[in-house]
């Protein structure tokens, strides 16, 4: 049981980064005029 807690929270730490990643892909993408590529996890 502790195991799979532990599990789930590496997923849902992975998942925090992945979607700052993504955020930040965006944000690159607006900033250098390309626009209608969004990123949705």
């Amino acid at each position: 049981m502790r195991r799979e807690a532990a599990h789930r929270q590496h997923s849902r730490w992975s998942f925090l980064l992945y979607w700052r990643l993504s955020r930040g892909q965006q944000r690159f993408n607006r900033r250098g005029g390309r626009s209608g590529i969004v990123v949705e996890a």
